[in-house]
């Protein structure tokens, strides 16, 4: 039997390899740990709306886990938090 997905579970886009690495680069901003989670991850995670990442566990497979919505979420929730208007970025590769 195959496993029940909605058409919407199937068609969101994975995060891609550049918002995990601005994710990484605004948490170290931060002086959040960017190999594993803290109690100090749950902050901006419950500002995008997403569920609060367990303590102690790599961080990679947490981002890897995320839909491009959510990334998008998270940097923007990050961005918040460091007080840091996403135009005005001056650490931004593009």
């Amino acid at each position: 039997m195959c496993p029940s997905f909605t058409l919407e579970e199937k068609r969101q886009p994975a995060s891609t390899r550049y918002q995990r690495g601005k994710i990484r680069g605004l948490m170290s901003r931060l002086e959040l740990p960017t190999r594993n989670t803290t109690l100090l991850h749950r902050i901006p995670f419950r500002a995008a709306n997403l569920p609060e990442p367990p303590v102690d566990r790599p961080l990679d497979p947490i981002l890897d886990a995320l839909s491009f919505a959510e990334a998008s979420a998270l940097i923007n929730a990050l961005y918040r938090q460091a007080g840091i208007d996403p135009e005005e970025d001056e650490d931004d590769d593009e």
